[in-house]
This record gives C-alpha cells, sequence and structure tokens, in this order.
C-alpha cells in the first residue's frame, strides 16, 4: 500500500509513526513499539535518528485490537515518503500479517483486510453474523467476547 499523499510530500517516517500511533491509541489498539527513534544521548544531548538496534526486518509496531481472538496481533511496517523497504520486510509482508503502511488510510485499509483475513468481526458485531450488532444470545457463547 502506498497513500496517495505520502507519495507527493517528503515526510519522514518518525512523523507517520507518530501519527498511527495517535490513531491507533484513540481506538484503544494495543500497540507495542519495536522501534525506537529520535533518541536523546544522555551525555551530550544530541538527537540521534533511525533504527536502534532491532531485527533486521522487524516491523516498526505490533498492534491487537481487544475484539481480536487472542493471541493475534497485526505487524505494521511504517514507512516515510523516502525510505525504502528491505528485503527482509518485503518477504515478511509477503508472508503474512505484516503491512507496509505509508500513511494512517493505509493502516486503515491494511486493518480492513487484516480483520476480512481472520474472519475477525468488528467491535460489538455479532462473530456468527459480521453484518448485525451483536444480540448477546449466541448460541455458541462468544458473543460475550465481542460484545
Amino acid at each position: 500500500m502506498k497513500g496517495a499523499q505520502a507519495s507527493k510530500l517528503k515526510i519522514p517516517e518518525e512523523s507517520i509513526q507518530a501519527s498511527i500511533i495517535e490513531y491507533l491509541n484513540l481506538f484503544k489498539f494495543e500497540i507495542q513499539q519495536t522501534s525506537r527513534r529520535g533518541i536523546r544521548c544522555k551525555k551530550c544531548g544530541s538527537k540521534a535518528f533511525g533504527a536502534d538496534g532491532v531485527t533486521e526486518g522487524l516491523a516498526d509496531l505490533v498492534v491487537r485490537a481487544k475484539h481480536w481472538p487472542a493471541p493475534i496481533w497485526m505487524q505494521i511496517e511504517v514507512k516515510g515518503s523516502d525510505t525504502k523497504i528491505s528485503p527482509e520486510q518485503q518477504r515478511l509482508a509477503e508472508a503474512g500479517n505484516t503491512y507496509i503502511c505509508y500513511s494512517i488510510d493505509d493502516v486503515i485499509a491494511a486493518i480492513e483486510a487484516f480483520e476480512i483475513k481472520l474472519a475477525v468481526p468488528k467491535e460489538g458485531m455479532c462473530p456468527n453474523n459480521r453484518r448485525k450488532p451483536c444480540s448477546g444470545k449466541c448460541d455458541v457463547g462468544m458473543c460475550a467476547r465481542f460484545g
């Protein structure tokens, strides 16, 4: 995925990632950030940018929604308008649950695709019929988990 605006504007990856985290926090996603950026040196006070000792190819964010069944997590590799996809990142994206995103719109589309792929109902929706609200009276006893 590549957001239309990200291709026109030069937006640093750190800014996009901060916006994505802020957006996901609004919707109460649990977020694990695997990269640290913009780290200030404790001795001299200068700010260093770039990945900080993470495994090559590891996605920047690992997220889950409370209505996804445990232990389901989704990986988001955040890219700025000028950052390239490494071969490791591309391989992980092609293998499954890692999504390469350049914008919040890409994250929204990735979450929708992820939930469709896993047949996870949206929060408050019936797990047996994803098109209607949960009644709380499910035959298989799952509504309490999702409702």
